[in-house]
């Protein structure tokens, strides 16, 4: 009886090993097969990958062509518009001079427009010089922290030429040490005829 247990077990392993190797091979095609659909999924994304970097590319070149073209068209439009419209746009600018509250902390608009709009191109710059209304606000800096407030305040005077000047001085810590700059700068005014 005992070897007929050992024969039965024997022909009961012997069929799960059949059984087994049959898996082994079906998944060793299964598996092949795996690898093959791999290797084309591998080979069909670095074919995207690499049109994509090309794409990519040429669309940055694109893009870079379109801003430079844009670029020129505007600097045309800009240098080309009349002097009558550059005047209004220049004035419409420094409308009013105390337009945001929190200017006692900052310089105020009107102060720093002439410089901005006379910075855009060389029309704009050559017409922004012309307008003496542009120039006319004029914000004076602390001599004590400023050396140059002379030499500012001279190019504001002969920009602004004969029209009206709003003059803020904009020390709020001048020491004594600098009334000999703050002097100069009243002379400058003086000598430019304005009271």
């Amino acid at each position: 009886m005992a070897s007929e247990s050992v024969r039965s077990r024997l022909a009961f392993n012997l069929s799960a090993f059949q059984q087994l190797e049959e898996r082994e091979a079906a998944l060793l095609l299964a598996e092949e097969r795996a690898r093959a659909a791999l290797q084309s999924a591998q080979d069909a994304l670095d074919v995207v990958r690499t049109e994509l970097q090309d794409v990519r590319g040429r669309r940055a070149g694109v893009a870079s062509t379109i801003g430079e073209l844009r670029g020129y068209l505007g600097a045309r439009l800009l240098q080309s518009l009349p002097a009558e419209v550059l005047y209004m746009i220049f004035s419409e600018a420094v409308d009013d001079p105390y337009a945001r509250d929190d200017w006692m902390y900052q310089l105020p608009p009107a102060a720093v427009m002439p410089y901005t709009l006379a910075a855009v191109c060389r029309s704009w710059r050559h017409e922004a010089v012309r307008m003496a209304r542009l120039w006319s606000f004029v914000v004076v800096p602390s001599p004590a922290r400023c050396t140059r407030a002379v030499d500012y305040l001279s190019i504001m005077l002969e920009r602004s030429q004969s029209a009206p000047l709003d003059v803020v001085l904009h020390w709020e810590s001048c020491h004594w040490a600098s009334f000999d700059r703050l002097q100069v700068c009243i002379q400058k005014v003086n000598f430019q005829g304005f009271s």
